[in-house]
């Protein structure tokens, strides 16, 4: 097994680190930051002058490409050659390691999946074991106090892109409710669709489940899909495709302009028989394409006033927010 160092201790470091030490002996991590953890994980968290002092193969730089050149930059200031260190991903290339992250992470996220199918009442009722499975599937790191998250937390490349505790307390909303047909409008990579597809089907076994997008960028759906049969990838088309048709459970998660998102809504979202639900309520980063979703939050509030708004947010009015329009009680 080599023996690495891990150069590096951000959000990308979060997603790789726990997959590292998996194949390699990690003797420390490198990070000059003054308020970060003297450790990680039990591994030292070291200055890049005490580099010196560990046993290594080769040095692992673990953040994005645009931090490479200053990490390089620091290490040729103490004595180390350019040779020592290695980009992680060209690091996996050369270990002949390609593929078995994605490989790893299916496996444990369909683990997750199975336990959701299989969950009784007890356990899906209840926030905690909720926010755990969410965080066992695993989550894309946003988060620059990653380290503070409970261990068992699988940062990851193919996780949520979701806030935990606002996608926690949606599914706990939703597993109750007697779905037999869905659609999810802007599924990306699809890890939060398997994800709310399996919440659904616990409790409606006949569920059918449509992914739509405007291009096919899911990953390993048809892995999911042997434990999720009710999936149904509807790629590439848009809400227009399906102008005027009803169903149960609409998600909301496309294109965040204001026009984009409420054209969305206009043709599939005020149809829905239970539920229609909206991803980034209040992502204001997207108010410059004509107030964005968080304009058109506001109005289909107006427009749907007298039925009742559910709104999971641990952001209020700052950032994501996942907004509901209830049409049955």
């Amino acid at each position: 097994m080599k023996t690495i160092l891990i150069w590096g201790t951000g959000c990308y470091c979060a997603m790789w680190h726990k997959w590292l030490m998996k194949y390699f002996k990690v003797n420390a991590f490198i990070n000059n930051a003054p308020d970060f953890p003297t450790t990680l994980k039990g591994i030292p968290v070291i200055r890049k002058e005490d580099v010196g002092k560990f046993d290594r193969d080769i040095i692992v730089i673990v953040t994005d490409r645009m931090a490479e050149d200053s990490i390089r930059k620091d290490a040729a200031s103490v004595g180390l050659e350019h040779e020592e260190l290695i980009n992680v991903q060209e690091f996996i290339k050369r270990e002949h390691l390609e593929g078995k992250y994605e490989e790893d992470t299916v496996s444990k996220q369909i683990e997750v999946i199975k336990s959701i199918l299989n969950a009784d009442d007890n356990e899906r009722f209840c926030f905690d074991w909720m926010y755990k499975k969410i965080l066992e599937y695993g989550i894309f790191c946003y988060q620059k106090n990653w380290y503070e998250f409970p261990d068992y937390t699988e940062w990851n490349f193919y996780g949520l892109l979701q806030i935990p505790e606002e996608f926690a307390d949606l599914c706990i909303s939703i597993c109750t409710l007697k779905i037999r047909t869905a659609i999810e409008i802007g599924v990306y990579r699809g890890r939060s669709s398997y994800f709310m597809c399996a919440v659904l089907m616990r409790n409606n076994p006949e569920l059918r489940y449509d992914l739509v997008d405007i291009a096919d960028r899911l990953d390993s759906f048809e892995n999911f899909r042997l434990v999720l049969p009710s999936l149904k990838k509807a790629i590439p088309s848009t809400s227009e495709d399906y102008k005027g048709q009803v169903f149960d459970f609409v998600f909301i998660d496309a294109d965040h302009s204001y026009d984009a998102s409420m054209k969305d809504f206009e043709n599939v979202g005020q149809y829905a028989r239970v539920i229609t639900c909206f991803h980034d309520i209040y992502a204001h980063e997207y108010d410059d394409k004509n107030g964005g979703t968080v304009r058109m939050w506001k109005e289909v509030q107006n427009m749907t006033n007298g039925k009742c708004h559910r709104i999971f947010s641990k952001y209020p009015d700052q950032w994501m927010g996942i907004g509901c329009v209830v049409n049955v009680r």
